[in-house]
């Protein structure tokens, strides 16, 4: 996901897990929420699927780059230095970018489904309310 698309989902998670003021949005919103579940727990799922690929490749790039100066490099790095010279490699640095920005993108996606799985029970705690409120003593 690259940060337009997360832009768009971010007013997308604004809209859905918000709670509407009047009661037949409220119903409607009920009835919408199994929707939105499925809907974000499959946005979740790919995120999650992408975040694991950037941790495999990760581990790979190091792989490849810990053979490359303990082996082929010019110069006879210390075992010590080599982590140096890994985190200074610029293609290694791009994966952990995009891998950390990538994980920041899944935890705010966590959260909105979170949320939306919440709202049934903020929708049932607004009923139980309206209900007290209504009754005469």
């Amino acid at each position: 996901m690259n940060k337009e698309n997360f832009v768009k989902l971010m007013s997308f998670a604004e809209a859905d897990a918000k709670l509407p003021d009047n009661f037949d949005d409220l119903m409607n919103k009920n009835l919408q929420i199994p929707s939105l579940i499925q809907r974000w727990t499959k946005v979740y799922t790919e995120q999650n699927a992408l975040v694991e690929r950037l941790k495999m490749d990760k581990g790979e790039k190091y792989g490849k780059l810990v053979e490359f100066y303990r082996f082929h490099d010019k110069i006879a790095w210390p075992d010590r230095q080599i982590d140096g010279q890994i985190n200074s490699n610029a293609d290694f640095l791009k994966i952990c970018r995009d891998l950390e920005e990538q994980k920041f993108y899944l935890e705010y996606i966590k959260e909105t489904l979170a949320n939306i799985k919440g709202l049934s029970f903020q929708i049932k705690n607004y009923l139980d309310y309206k209900k007290i409120i209504s009754t005469n003593f």
